[in-house]
């Protein structure tokens, strides 16, 4: 018999409280299968949560427009943050957008996640780090991340971008 998704909530947290470690030791004993199990059935319910570098030294090239592109994302999933820092030497002359696009291509192409917060979607900065926490909004799985730098001095900049997304849980189809 099926359990329906509440009932195996219930399994999981049922299963969690037995085996509720009452001690690290006792997390220590437990076989890479066991915690492979605890942490996908933990995920199923909760989603995961990652952080997806962009750090390129001198990849902000000069008075250029330089593109960078995640894998593939095959997971629905939101974002949780932006982290820019950026160089000293940037001036304020280094603009960073970031978008999601249903291609990998090395172009403009996909949405701007900073749009709906301000008219110039884009962060800016000199000898800082930048943090821009964004409401959830859900996109689709088979998406890309691709972060636009923007470099408007002549000198490569160093480039450090992070950006932290949440998937959402694996929801299994009816059959």
């Amino acid at each position: 018999m099926d359990n329906t998704p509440e009932q195996t909530l219930a399994n999981v947290e049922q299963w969690m409280k037995e085996h509720s470690l009452s001690g690290y030791m006792q997390i220590l004993a437990l076989s890479d299968g066991q915690l492979f199990d605890i942490r996908n059935k933990e995920r199923s319910f909760k989603g995961s949560e990652f952080v997806i570098p962009f750090s390129v030294a001198s990849g902000a090239t000069k008075s250029t427009t330089t593109y960078f592109v995640s894998k593939q994302i095959n997971q629905r999933f939101s974002f949780e943050e932006i982290e820019v820092s950026f160089p000293t030497a940037a001036a304020g002359q280094l603009q960073i957008q970031v978008l999601v696009s249903n291609n990998d291509t090395t172009d403009g192409t996909g949405e701007n996640v900073l749009s709906y917060l301000t008219p110039y979607p884009y962060l800016i900065g000199t000898g800082e780090r930048v943090k821009v926490k964004l409401n959830p909004k859900e996109f689709l799985n088979g998406q890309y991340i691709k972060v636009v730098a923007v470099n408007g001095i002549a000198s490569d900049l160093d480039l450090n971008v992070r950006v932290s997304v949440r998937t959402f849980p694996v929801i299994p189809q009816a059959s």
